[in-house]
């Protein structure tokens, strides 16, 4: 009598478990064609909590399988006729927190581990990209998956963030901010790449040692300089002159040796 009574309670709650199966195989398969072809940006973060939301659905393997699969789609391979860039945009659009997802859950799950090659790539084209690759760097999926090629690719590119980071750029003499109203050649030579410059047409070496001191006085007043140099009186006569020099320290007006 129980095990007549029983039978069709069986059977209900079987029946309501293959319709919330169904529903959740529906569910999974809209959200599946949302992220593949979407034209609206979204994120791995959200990825991840819908994720966690369909474990409470009790999903079966497959169909999360099915989901990141799709986000990958979305991610690299969509070529929507809605919009030709959707991809790349999309990628492109990731905060860093994403993309840190994207990397765990790219080398957490073995069939997606193909697309990490892309991501490495897509991860060199971001602007600013130093902070990102070491966060990657630093990540415990990362460091347990160094002998993938395509995780080597960030460890070569944060190398070269560092070597590039490191080059001290060339030294040139350009002053390009030095400010000489009052001797426009001077200022003119000072904002060019050449060391040094001959500024002639004095009468005498009294003429000569008279600018000098000008260009001390200029220099005097206009602390913080924008410019160095030295400016030195020399010759006779009218083949005196004034010849200033580019330096590194700070301007001093000064002249030769026996033209004094």
């Amino acid at each position: 009598m129980l095990q007549h009574s029983a039978m069709p309670l069986v059977g209900q709650r079987f029946s309501v478990c293959q319709e919330q199966q169904e529903m959740t195989d529906q569910l999974v398969g809209s959200v599946c064609s949302a992220v593949r072809n979407s034209t609206v940006v979204w994120q791995v973060t959200g990825l991840v909590r819908l994720l966690d939301a369909l474990d409470v659905l009790q999903p079966t393997k497959a169909a999360r399988q099915a989901l990141l699969t799709a986000a990958v789609e979305g991610l690299f391979e969509n070529n929507s006729s809605n919009s030709s860039n959707n991809s790349s945009n999309l990628l492109s659009s990731q905060t860093d927190d994403s993309m840190l997802q994207l990397s765990h859950l790219l080398l957490s799950e073995l069939p997606l581990a193909a697309a990490y090659g892309r991501f490495a790539a897509a991860v060199a084209a971001r602007k600013d990209n130093s902070l990102l690759l070491k966060q990657l760097l630093q990540a415990e999926s990362v460091g347990q998956a160094l002998d993938s090629a395509s995780v080597q690719r960030l460890v070569a590119f944060q190398v070269a963030n560092l070597e590039r980071s490191s080059v001290v750029p060339p030294f040139n003499w350009r002053m390009p901010h030095a400010k000489l109203p009052s001797h426009p050649q001077a200022q003119l030579f000072l904002h060019g790449p050449a060391e040094s410059f001959t500024l002639t047409g004095f009468t005498g070496i009294n003429g000569a040692r008279r600018e000098a001191s000008r260009f001390q006085g200029t220099y005097n007043n206009s602390k913080p300089s924008t410019y160095s140099m030295t400016a030195t009186a020399q010759g006779v006569g009218r083949n005196a002159c004034l010849l200033i020099r580019k330096t590194r320290d700070g301007i001093s007006c000064r002249c030769t040796p026996g033209s004094c």
